[in-house]
C-alpha cells in the first residue's frame, strides 16, 4: 500500500507540474493501512526533499506505525516517517 501510494503521489506531482507552479499540491497518505485514502497538502520543496530518500514516506498524523517506522518530521497536515528494520530492507529491495 505504501509503495502504491508513493507511485500515485508521483503521478500527482507530474500532473501538478503540467498545471503550472503552485504553493501546494494534494497528496494521498502513504501509510500501511489497506483502505486509507486520507489526503493532505504539501509544498513542492518538502515533497522533493522527502522523495530524495527512498526510506521516507508521507503519512497523516496518527497513521504512523512505530513498529516499522520512526517519525522524522511533524507538521499539522502530515508526518514524514522513515522505514526501519525489516521494513527498510523491503523498501531497499524493491
Amino acid at each position: 500500500n505504501e509503495e502504491l501510494f508513493q507511485i500515485v503521489n508521483r503521478q500527482i506531482e507530474k500532473l501538478e507540474k503540467t498545471l503550472g507552479p503552485r504553493r501546494t499540491f494534494s497528496m494521498v497518505c502513504e501509510c500501511g493501512k489497506k483502505h486509507c485514502l486520507d489526503g493532505f497538502e504539501v509544498e513542492p520543496s518538502a515533497y522533493q526533499r522527502v522523495r530524495a530518500n527512498p526510506l521516507w514516506f508521507f503519512v497523516v498524523p496518527e497513521h504512523e506505525d512505530s513498529q516499522v517506522e520512526k517519525v522524522i518530521e511533524r507538521t499539522p497536515q502530515y508526518l514524514v516517517v522513515e522505514k526501519v528494520g525489516r521494513a527498510a530492507e523491503v523498501v531497499r529491495d524493491n
